[in-house]
Formats: structure tokens, C-alpha cells, sequence
């Protein structure tokens, strides 16, 4: 794993690979985690192949990214896919808000509640861009 930052988050991805980009396909070097990073907090587990292999791992000492920060790349294409999909003509409604925040619960369904527990509600701004990078419009909730 390595990590490339750009001015606005940071990204893991497969050194052996390269950073090719925030891209999908098998040539990507960008990967996501999934439901393995819960072995943290499990006491055992339930068969016995599995409990033995469960009672080797010791890990004294480890340098973690969280789940949310492995899948950075995969979050923010996904968002970029969702909202490609929902604005069409430059229309760009409140419902975006909500279907940009199913795009990234589905990597990290914990950021949202997490996030949700002070205000009450996500915090969530989405700036939409023309072709020429110049801001056409900006959705704020929270």
C-alpha cells in the first residue's frame, strides 16, 4: 500500500501498481475493504478451522486505515457516477443530496450516523461544475 494525496482528501492504493488515477478496471491500482476489518472486534469465531487460525493472529502493533480511508478512490467515483446520472440538463434538485449519500454509505455505512450524531443531520455540501470548471451551482444541507 502507498498513499497519494490530492488537495482535497488522500488516497491508498496498490503500490506495485502505481497511482494511475482515481479509475475503475483491472488496470486501476485503487482496491476498497470490506466486513474483514470487523475480525478487530470479534471474540472468536465459530468453527474450529476458523478459531485456530483466529488464535494465531497476534498483531502486537499496526499502522490502520480505517475502511473509509481505504476506499476513498471507490467513494468518490461512485459519487461521481451518481451524480453524472442524476443531473441532466443542469437540473439539479434536493434529491441529489440524498442519493450522493447512498453512494458513499455503501462503502462506509457508519460515516453518515457518525456524522449524523452532533447536528442531528449530515452535514453535506455538493458543488456542481460546468465543463470549464467554473461552479454552476452549490447544494448545502446541515
Amino acid at each position: 500500500m502507498a498513499e497519494h494525496v490530492e488537495p482535497w482528501s488522500l488516497f491508498t492504493f496498490l503500490k506495485s501498481r502505481g497511482w494511475k488515477g482515481i479509475v475503475e478496471g483491472s488496470d486501476s491500482s485503487n482496491y476498497s475493504v470490506g466486513p474483514l476489518a470487523r475480525l478487530n472486534a470479534a471474540a472468536g469465531m465459530d468453527t474450529p478451522k476458523a478459531q485456530a487460525a483466529y488464535t494465531q493472529m497476534c498483531i502486537a502493533m499496526a499502522n490502520m486505515v480505517v475502511a473509509t480511508g481505504n476506499n476513498t478512490a471507490r467513494i468518490a467515483m461512485s459519487v461521481e457516477r451518481a451524480a453524472k446520472g442524476l443531473i441532466k440538463g443542469g437540473n439539479v434538485t434536493e434529491g441529489l443530496l440524498n442519493k450522493v449519500e447512498m453512494a458513499f454509505r455503501a462503502y462506509d455505512p457508519c460515516l453518515g450516523c457518525a456524522t449524523h450524531s452532533l447536528p442531528g443531520h449530515l452535514p453535506l455540501s455538493v458543488k456542481i461544475f460546468g465543463p470549464n470548471r467554473q461552479l454552476v451551482q452549490e447544494l448545502k444541507r446541515g
